[in-house]
Parts: structure tokens; sequence; C-alpha cells
């Protein structure tokens, strides 16, 4: 009555005429589906059917919704089975698994257009890291390019509040399409025992080199310095500006230095 009301006008205005808008499903259901006899019970009974009938199609409706959740979550890899925590460091865990593992030279083919230019040379940038953390020998300058790698698109991050001592859990995403929105979230790492930086990550992948896993994490780095422009106002409220590199200056580095 009142949705009725809303969409016709006062009831002061209306009638009870068969030709009216509100009366149109009731002139249908007497002359399409009673035989002119004992109306009341037929329309009675029609009407509870009709009622039935949206009922049960409103609760397929949300069955629909909730099995396309459920297939939308486990292709985000949303799955504690697909979880896998970076060994010695339990606060870092990675998540949104890919289906299997790809070739170094696939995902480079196949990254977003806008960050061409950081995944190139990739086998490159991993080998440079295996070499500096004594993974792999001097004399390995790339890996080659069919060597595979397990892709993952969620970096979980658990730390403890200064605010409240309660522990928390980031998120952080690298994903082309992230619910059809693109997501590469920020993330701070830690560069030395005294210095922490910020960056960008693009990518969480697990490597495989000679029987040792190693979890790594593409990203370009937020830690050039802007132009004297407005440097007193960034003093005066306390703040630290930084910029990103060039896309082409991305590095990777140990997940477990994120922070």
């Amino acid at each position: 009555m009142f949705r009725d009301i809303r969409r016709k006008g006062a009831t002061v205005n209306g009638n009870c005429k068969t030709f009216e808008r509100a009366h149109r499903p009731v002139r249908l259901n007497y002359q399409l589906r009673t035989n002119f006899k004992d109306v009341y019970t037929q329309l009675y009974r029609m009407n509870s059917e009709s009622t039935s009938a949206l009922e049960i199609r409103n609760g397929i409706k949300v069955l629909d919704e909730l099995r396309a959740l459920r297939e939308e979550a486990e292709l985000d890899g949303d799955n504690a089975e697909n979880d896998c925590t970076v060994p010695d460091y339990p606060h870092i865990s990675f998540g949104s698994r890919e289906r299997s593992p790809r070739t170094i030279s696939t995902v480079i083919a196949d990254c977003p257009d806008k960050f061409k230019s950081a995944f190139q040379n990739l086998h490159r940038k991993i080998a440079d890291h295996l070499i500096a953390t004594g993974a792999a020998q001097e004399y390995i300058r790339l890996l080659p390019m069919a060597h595979e790698i397990r892709e993952y698109r969620l970096v979980r991050a658990e730390y403890e509040s200064y605010d409240d001592w309660a522990l928390r859990t980031d998120l952080i995403r690298a994903n082309a399409m992230f619910h059809r929105q693109e997501q590469y979230d920020c993330l701070i790492y830690q560069v030395s025992d005294n210095t922490v930086s910020l960056g960008r990550l693009l990518l969480a992948f697990i490597v495989v080199f000679n029987g040792v896993t190693e979890h790594l994490a593409l990203i370009t780095p937020l830690d050039l310095h802007p132009s004297v422009t407005n440097r007193a106002r960034d003093s005066d409220f306390n703040l630290v500006r930084v910029q990103q590199r060039q896309l082409s200056d991305s590095i990777v580095i140990h997940a477990g230095s994120i922070l």
C-alpha cells in the first residue's frame, strides 16, 4: 500500500475500477486464470501462489549472490589453505595464491601496461638479490626466463599497535583486478638495522633456487626527496615527503623485511 501511494499518489485520488493500474494484476488474473465463478477463492489462491513464488525467487537470487561471492573469493585466493607463512618471520604471510606457477617471461608479459618497465629484467633483479643474500653464486647474473615462480596477490603483516598493544593485521595487496579494480598498496620495509623506507608492492612471489625457497617481493621504493618547494611548510607540520622512484628502478626485497 505504501509503495503504491509513493508511486501513484494519495488514495483519495484513486478508485476501485478495474482499469486502474493498481488493479491490473487482479484484473489479469480474473480474465486469464479464473472461470468467472467463485472468483474470490480463486484470486486468493493465485495471490498466495504469487507471493510464494516471489519469496522463492528472492531466495534463489540471494543464493546466486552468495555463490558468486564464494567463487570470487576462491578466485582471489582468500583461502587459508593457500596461505604461506614466511620462514623465520611469523608476522608475514602470503595469501591469494595464483592457481599454478608461471615462468618469469610469462609474468613479465602479463603484467599491467603501466608497470611494464618495473617488471623488465625481473630475472636479473631476482638474481641480484639472491647474490646479495648469499643464496646464489656471483657468477649467476640472471635467472633463466623459463624459471618458474609462485605468485601471490596478498601480503599479511601482523604487528602490535602502540595505541592499545593489540595485535593488528595489515592487508597489503598487489592485484590488477581486485573486485574489478586495480589495487597496489604501499608498505614499510626494513632497509638496515636503523633505517626503514616506503615502497609500493607490485608482486609477492616464491622462487626456488638450488633447493632453497625464497619469499620475495617486487617493489618500487618511495625514497626520493621532493624539490625544495614547500620544504619549510613540511618542516612546520613535522612531515617528511617522499617521491616514488622511476618504475624501471624497482627492486626485489625479502618478504621478511616488510614491517
